[in-house]
């Protein structure tokens, strides 16, 4: 029979392989799986655009705005935001209660997959960094969340596995809707990382 300390390690290491794979499959699944659909939001919310996205696990790769008129400028756009951030892709979706316009019921939603868990990490401090320092009730959604600065618009950010998300509305909204869409988007990461609820 083999000796304790060997038979412990060999399950830590089973443990670690598991988490390995669990995290290489978190990273194939397409941004576009995260985004909940219309329907299931509720009837207050009368419609959705996707907006962009670039992401190497979708096919089509890359989708830009209907009215661009450089669509391969724009993309070229993205390629370097993603560079900049260091993500693998990031998608921009809009809800509206009623319009799309932001102050008109639209709300917003960003979401960012990393496969670096270094980068993400920088740029969530980053981003704990630029808050505001009022963070009274924030909703407990993802695995951190927090308030995000921004001059214009109520912002939510949270992060879950790989995966970063800002959700805003404008100031004349109220949190509800804000906070329906980033529990909804986190719910469907938990179902397609198969990960567990909770920090």
């Amino acid at each position: 029979m083999l000796p304790v300390h060997y038979l412990t390690m060999a399950f830590i290491l089973s443990i670690l392989a598991h988490l390995l794979l669990d995290a290489e499959e978190s990273n194939r699944v397409p941004l576009i799986n995260m985004i909940p659909a219309i329907e299931k939001l509720g009837a207050e919310w009368a419609q959705s655009e996707l907006i962009y996205y670039l992401d190497p696990n979708h096919q089509p790769e890359w989708y830009v705005p209907k009215d661009q008129p450089d669509p391969e400028a724009f993309k070229t756009f993205l390629e370097r935001t993603a560079s900049r951030l260091g993500c693998d892709a990031l998608l921009k979706v809009a809800f509206g209660k009623g319009e799309l316009a932001i102050n008109s019921g639209g709300h917003f939603v960003f979401l960012y997959r990393w496969g670096n868990q270094e980068a993400l990490s920088v740029e969530w401090s980053e981003l704990l960094e630029k808050a505001p320092l009022n963070q009274d009730e924030v909703p407990p959604v993802g695995s951190a969340s927090c308030w995000a600065h921004h001059d214009l618009f109520h912002s939510l950010a949270f992060r879950r596995g790989p995966y970063l998300v800002r959700v805003e509305c404008g100031r004349s909204e109220n949190f509800l809707g804000l906070l329906a869409l980033a529990e909804a988007v986190d719910l469907n990461i938990l179902k397609a990382t198969k990960q567990q609820p909770g920090p």
